[in-house]
């Protein structure tokens, strides 16, 4: 049996390309092994050929037709509101949606992510599909069931998560993941205002929404898991924000940016790490002046804390640059699928309870 020295790029991006792994994990084994395979049978070894790339102007006329579809269906919905009837409003809503889909759907079905353009294309024109689905349900909840704003927002989020649920299913990709997954914390949202006039209980439903969401991206139940990391750090921050009207929001607020903060550090994320100054820049003042109004201490100490943040950033990339290697995305490669799940659906059960409880006092 003939042998011979074989990428190990070249054999990760074949086993990418039959999902036997996620990208996620040919990334971490790129990273620890930093050789060439060698000795490896050449019939083993064979690297199928790279499929046809779509040229870049295809793709791109893509996205700007359905921006234009868009674009078209409010311009002529806004310019001539008064003078179309509600039906068909509806309709031109529905043909605008149908058409995305459409042409979603149409292209060719390619392995999941957007490493193709025409998995790239498919997931853009499926995500604006979706939010042609929410548009649809509005002007119905509006002009056909005249709804309350508060049940037309019930329809729409649960609308639009069913329509992403399905298209995720149909064509899996992470932008139908997201898609679905802020229309779910949406639903927890409008739900939770709907039986409930207090403020903040919307935001703790979307938090804790966000937390099960992590945690299954944490167990590898949903993948990728850097940009469900991500995902779910920003709708943390969201729905801890929407909570900060009173000390206990403040106080989530707080416990927020310290968890987005440990765990940018603990899976070494510069994208999370953003996140966690945004935490900070949005939360902290507001703790200050809420709780130390006046006082002079506290801008100190956050000053102070700020300087050290700086300079351990500085030593990290110093030591870099010294050629001492900071392991990167070390826990991304890691997962239990059965913990994942179990902390998610405890998160939900108590997070559901604690926000029942607190409406019923309210």
């Amino acid at each position: 049996m003939s042998r011979r020295a074989v990428p190990l790029d070249a054999l990760l991006r074949r086993w990418v390309g039959q999902r036997l792994i996620t990208a996620d994990q040919a990334a971490a084994i790129r990273h620890v092994e930093k050789v060439d395979l060698v000795a490896v049978p050449a019939r083993l070894a064979a690297v199928e050929p790279p499929a046809p790339r779509t040229p870049l102007v295809i793709e791109a006329l893509g996205y700007l037709g359905g921006v234009v579809i868009l674009i078209a269906a409010t311009l002529v919905t806004v310019q001539f509101w008064s003078d179309i009837a509600t039906g068909v409003r509806v309709t031109l809503a529905l043909v605008a949606t149908a058409a995305l889909v459409a042409g979603g759907l149409a292209l060719p079905r390619r392995p999941a992510g957007l490493g193709d353009p025409v998995g790239r294309l498919a997931a853009v024109l499926l995500a604006l599909g979706v939010a042609g689905v929410a548009a649809s349900l509005a002007l119905v909840g509006n002009e056909v069931l005249h709804l309350a704003g508060r049940d037309t927002g019930l329809l729409v989020a649960f609308g639009a998560a069913a329509a992403g649920g399905t298209l995720w299913w149909l064509r899996p990709s992470f932008p139908q993941q997201a898609v679905t997954v802020v229309a779910l914390l949406a639903s927890g949202a409008v739900l939770t205002a709907r039986f409930d006039g207090d403020s903040s209980l919307p935001g703790l439903a979307v938090w804790v929404g966000a937390l099960a969401y992590l945690l299954l991206g944490w167990g590898e139940v949903l993948e990728p898991r850097r940009a469900v990391f991500l995902l779910a750090s920003v709708s943390l921050l969201v729905g801890a924000v929407m909570t900060m009207g009173s000390d206990a929001g403040l106080g989530l607020g707080l416990l927020t940016t310290v968890g987005i903060t440990a765990l940018a550090v603990f899976v070494r994320d510069l994208p999370l790490l953003g996140v966690a100054a945004v935490s900070a820049f949005l939360v902290l003042p507001t703790v200050v002046n809420t709780w130390f109004p006046g006082s002079l201490a506290a801008p100190v100490a956050l000053l102070l804390l700020g300087l050290v943040l700086v300079g351990a950033a500085f030593l990290v990339a110093r030591n870099g640059r010294e050629g001492r290697r900071v392991e990167t995305s070390r826990e991304y490669r890691r997962g239990d699928r059965t913990f994942g799940v179990a902390a998610a659906a405890a998160t939900v059960v108590v997070g559901a309870t604690v926000i029942a409880g607190l409406s019923v006092l309210a």
